[in-house]
């Protein structure tokens, strides 16, 4: 009797339920619901399932396409052209050809002080010595010109740094170069560049103009220059310093970087090259970029940092980049590794304020530190004197370069072995440095783990050349 009861029971609550079932399929929008429960032949009601069902599988496929789509945050961009609204950038002049000493020779420095020429001799002893293990199947002109390499950037850095120089005294002024400017139809002069030390080119320059909004465009209207390339003058690129270190990829004139104001530039990556003899016209297109800030497409924002040059002995604020961020990065991975960082600004906030303390990885004998460096100077040619003082100058105590060089290739490489046994206190630890770090150097920035930043400024521009009927010396740049 119960069982008969739980039948009836539940065959009436299914029919209760398919009621209501068939009542809301008459009711509802969804015409395919009500066409499956009305129709009375089989196939027509599978049919129409069939129907049914595909749309709910559309609908759900659609539904989680668009969850998807925006749990990516998708790039949606908007472009807009301002009028009068253009600002004016820093233009930054580097000389390509790596001229450093462009008005006192390196030969005239290294006489003029008697511990910077023991400090070039011993430099280059050294770089011998490192050049010899770094790589045995060299041949002996290849070593030696590998050494004078890493000797002669050994000596520039003793020269920036050593308070003894005067950086007006050797190096490239704006003064020297600078024979025309006129920025906004108005004159200019050396006073609105800042010098900026690349460690490539040396001292390079920035125009910065105090005011920078342009509300006309021209080819007189911006920036005009004419400029003097020293290196390009054979009266004056007569130091074999440079005919050393030059790569033989340079061009005569002048290298120029446009970059958002208050930035870093960086004339190796994104400069152009302005031949002497030419005039370079950059007609130039400010784009404002404004990225939006998502989980999965992140951004930094606009900051400002610190930055040491120790080349000028000063610290300046710049806008920060994407460009800083990957090359301090760099830096950073060298450092860490090798115990030694890249010539270069370098991020106050990364490594302290112990500017002094900084080692630079080609800094063989220990330039930062000149009173130490002197001391160790003097012990290494007491050293010399007492084993091989055939190689000393009895007039002025010098270190005789010639007398060096002519011996053979295994005496030298000797007599840089027994200097690095006997001051390996000294020395051992940044030839070490140096060993490790010119692979890096060598293999650039690896894959980077930096951000954008949230909002930049970038100008893009279009180059047009034509000859200069002035002298070949002189090159026009008009912005």
């Amino acid at each position: 009797m119960d069982r008969d009861l739980n039948k009836s029971s539940d065959r009436y609550r299914r029919r209760v339920l398919f009621a209501n079932i068939h009542s809301f399929a008459s009711r509802t929008s969804a015409h395919g619901l009500s066409r499956f429960f009305s129709q009375q032949i089989p196939w027509l009601r599978l049919l129409w399932i069939v129907v049914v069902m595909g749309a709910l599988t559309g609908l759900t496929m659609h539904t989680y396409k668009q969850i998807s789509l925006f749990r990516d945050y998708p790039v949606s961009s908007t472009t807009r052209l301002l009028t009068n609204k253009f600002t004016f950038p820093d233009v930054t002049i580097c000389d390509p050809l790596m001229k450093k000493f462009l008005r006192k020779q390196s030969s005239d420095l290294r006489r003029s002080n008697e511990s910077i020429l023991n400090y070039f001799v011993l430099s280059y002893m050294m770089a011998m010595q490192f050049a010899n293990n770094k790589n045995s199947n060299q041949s002996d002109e290849a070593i030696s010109v590998q050494a004078t390499k890493m000797a002669y950037a050994s000596f520039e850095h003793a020269v920036h740094t050593w308070p003894i120089f005067n950086m007006t005294e050797v190096s490239a002024r704006m003064l020297d170069m600078l024979v025309f400017c006129q920025y906004n139809q108005e004159t200019c002069s050396e006073k609105d560049f800042k010098v900026f030390y690349h460690r490539d080119y040396g001292n390079c320059f920035s125009f910065k103009p105090h005011n920078r909004l342009m509300k006309s465009s021209g080819v007189e209207k911006g920036l005009v220059l004419v400029l003097y390339s020293p290196s390009v003058d054979h009266i004056q690129n007569n130091d074999w310093y440079s005919n050393i270190v030059t790569t033989g990829l340079e061009t005569g004139g002048l290298r120029v970087v446009v970059h958002q104001k208050d930035t870093i530039p960086y004339p190796s990556e994104y400069g152009i090259n302005s031949p002497s003899g030419m005039q370079t016209v950059l007609a130039l297109n400010q784009v404002q970029t404004s990225l939006a800030n998502t989980p999965t497409k992140q951004c930094e924002p606009r900051t400002r940092f610190h930055a040491y040059d120790h080349i000028l002995g000063n610290t300046q604020s710049y806008e920060k980049q994407l460009t800083d961020c990957t090359t301090f990065e760099h830096m950073k991975r060298v450092r860490d590794k090798c115990n030694c960082t890249i010539e270069g600004p370098v991020p106050t906030e990364t490594y302290g304020s112990g500017e002094r303390r900084i080692n630079f990885c080609h800094d063989i004998m220990g330039a930062q530190n000149p009173e130490r460096t002197i001391k160790l100077i003097k012990n290494m040619v007491e050293f010399l004197r007492k084993n091989r003082n055939d190689l000393i100058n009895p007039r002025n105590n010098q270190l005789n370069m010639l007398a060096y060089n002519n011996l053979p290739m295994h005496e030298k490489q000797a007599i840089s072995a027994a200097l690095e046994h006997e001051f390996h206190n000294e020395v051992k630890q940044r030839l070490k440095s140096l060993r490790c770090a010119l692979p890096e150097l060598r293999s650039g920035r690896s894959q980077s783990k930096c951000l954008n930043m949230c909002k930049y400024t970038t100008y893009d521009f279009s180059v047009f050349q034509s000859r200069w009927p002035d002298l070949s010396l002189e090159i026009r740049v008009p912005i």
